[in-house]
């Protein structure tokens, strides 16, 4: 063969074999890690890896509603199981919840927030601890339509004068992607 045809065949082989390996690799490890619970998943269920910063293992996040974006992407305001893998010891950190499809379950690799029209959530995740509410905010009203702004963090709940922790929260949460869910039976 001559140069000509040696150098682009070389070029298409890398390529093929680096993006083979490459996706092997980077798939392979949390679908090993939840085998079992993936083989559990029915056909409306569906499932989503979450690499968090402060933990050695990703969380598998199972859902049994999901909805297209008009993207393509499978979105979820709400999963059954957030699972955590350390080890040999496998812990269910129970269930997440947003308050519909306006307020999808998002990610920003340090913490997962969920939402609704007059509250929101930002939890982050401890090998110990499990899912821990780092942080929330609310409004509620009373019968004459007066609000009243409630924060809670890890230290307890406090009632403050205005809605600025929940705008900023909310400001955080418009800024991050939502948790794309993969089908259960795309294993």
């Amino acid at each position: 063969m001559t140069k000509k045809y040696c150098i682009p065949l070389l070029c298409a082989f890398l390529l093929v074999f680096c993006t083979a390996c490459n996706h092997t690799a980077a798939d392979s490890v949390p679908q090993q890690l939840y085998a079992a619970q993936l083989e559990e998943l029915t056909e409306q269920q569906c499932y989503a890896y979450l690499q968090f910063e402060q933990l050695d293992t990703p969380l598998m996040l199972v859902t049994d509603d999901t909805y297209d974006d008009g993207q393509g992407h499978l979105l979820s305001f709400d999963c059954s199981h957030v699972y955590y893998k350390q080890a040999d010891t496998l812990s269910d950190l129970g269930p997440l919840s947003s308050a519909g499809t306006a307020y999808p379950i998002s990610f920003d690799g340090n913490s997962l927030f969920v939402a609704g029209g007059h509250f929101i959530a930002r939890y982050t995740a401890d090998a110990q601890s499990g899912m821990v509410l780092a942080e929330a905010a609310a409004e509620s009203f009373d019968a004459e339509g007066n609000a009243t702004y409630t924060y809670y963090t890890t230290e307890g709940e406090q009632v403050v004068d205005d809605n600025s922790i929940l705008i900023t929260l909310f400001e955080q949460y418009s800024q991050i992607p939502p948790v794309t869910f993969t089908a259960g039976t795309a294993q």
